[in-house]
């Protein structure tokens, strides 16, 4: 729940006209992300059904790009 109340807060506050001051919210790790992943999964298949998103779709394009963000960099 504390995931889901940061995204909707951060969101809400983009929504808002010329806000100067954004509290910039970044996640930590890899393991952060995918929580938050995680809680927005839960949230979308508790939407009703005309109005969910493919749920699949939705988790592997944060999958792919919590992957490629967070990619083991290569020993040279």
């Amino acid at each position: 729940m504390l995931q889901l109340g940061g995204l909707a807060n951060f969101g809400f506050q983009h929504m808002m006209p010329n806000v100067r001051l954004i509290d910039a919210r970044r996640f930590a790790d890899k393991n952060d992300a995918i929580e938050a992943s995680r809680s927005l999964s839960r949230l979308e298949a508790a939407l009703p059904r005309d109005y969910r998103p493919d749920l699949l779709d939705h988790a592997r394009m944060r999958e792919d790009l919590i992957n490629d963000w967070w990619r083991p960099r290569a020993i040279a």
